[in-house]
């Protein structure tokens, strides 16, 4: 005859230090499938309450790529924090603890969303303009975001170019060439102009008869145009 066994009742004392145990929980681990396999298990913390963008799965908007970022920085030996308004790295047991505040990912959070409703209507312009030529007749707004050119240029980078991005240079730099070199050519010009009044100038003067010093504050007051390089005198 088999007899069910039931388990004795659990004292107060062990579900008091449960109940604790539970209550300091302060991570989710990651399972979000979004994340990928090298990143599933992956603990995500926070310091006080769970930010409310933060799910149990461990999803965030922004979560992959800073665990990505952080990882790569630090390896393996990292943790990282969402705090409420602290920001700072600092190094505790040979772990990198990473702290965030709500408000540094907030300002991510703003800045993605402005980029990608520029991205997207551009998208959206773009392919109105392309499709719907009679409606649509001024070209779609640049989505683009000053600096970001200076981020991706780097060496090796003409091998990777596409050949939709060489026609995009090809279309873009013979107008920047002209600009800078028009611009170029009209400091030159001014240039060249105060030049030949000071020559002129120094003609007439050469037939006076000025002592040392006077030629030396001549040549001091006059030192920016004959030489343009120069800052100031000294």
């Amino acid at each position: 005859m088999l007899r069910s066994v039931v388990p004795p009742p659990m004292s107060k004392a062990t579900k008091r230090n449960k109940a604790k145990l539970k209550a300091r929980k302060n991570y989710v681990v990651v399972s979000n499938s979004s994340y990928g396999k090298a990143l599933k298990g992956q603990r995500i913390y926070f310091e006080g309450k769970k930010p409310p963008r933060l799910g149990d799965d461990g999803r965030i908007t922004f979560g992959k790529n800073i665990l990505e970022i952080l990882g790569k920085k630090f390896g393996r030996r990292f943790r990282w924090i969402i705090t409420e308004e602290t920001d700072e790295i600092v190094v505790k047991y040979g772990v990198t603890h990473v702290r965030t505040s709500q408000r540094l990912l907030n300002r991510m959070f703003g800045e993605n969303f402005e980029r990608s409703r520029e991205v997207k209507n551009e998208i959206v312009h773009r392919r109105f303009f392309n499709a719907f030529p009679s409606h649509f007749t001024t070209p779609p707004p640049s989505a683009y975001v000053p600096g970001a050119i200076a981020k991706i240029l780097s060496t090796g980078v003409l091998q990777k170019l596409s050949s939709e991005d060489k026609e995009a240079l090809n279309q873009i730099l013979p107008d920047f060439l002209k600009a800078e070199a028009m611009s170029s050519i009209a400091i030159k010009a001014v240039e060249i102009d105060s030049l030949k009044r000071l020559a002129a100038e120094f003609k007439t003067e050469l037939n006076n008869q000025h002592p040392e010093s006077w030629w030396q504050n001549y040549i001091q007051a006059r030192i920016l145009i004959m030489q343009q390089g120069y800052i100031r005198p000294v």
